[in-house]
């Protein structure tokens, strides 16, 4: 068993959001779900059918945020 990771900072819920809903945090994301198939989400978009339209989604997924 390793050894538990350490954070390069403290949390702080404000800059965990900002974070994890950075273009480059949902585009890493988003290439996981790729690689592994992903699954429709709530609203039935599949991953093909995002994938047409990806980088403009998660740019404006990241701004409404």
């Amino acid at each position: 068993m390793s050894a538990p990771r350490r954070l390069a900072r403290p949390l702080d819920g404000v800059a965990l959001f900002h974070d994890v809903t950075a273009v480059e945090a949902l585009v890493s994301a988003w290439a996981r779900v790729q690689a592994n198939g992903g699954a429709a989400g709530g609203d039935g978009i599949g991953v093909i059918r995002f994938a047409a339209g990806a980088t403009e989604r998660l740019v404006d997924l990241s701004h409404a945020l």
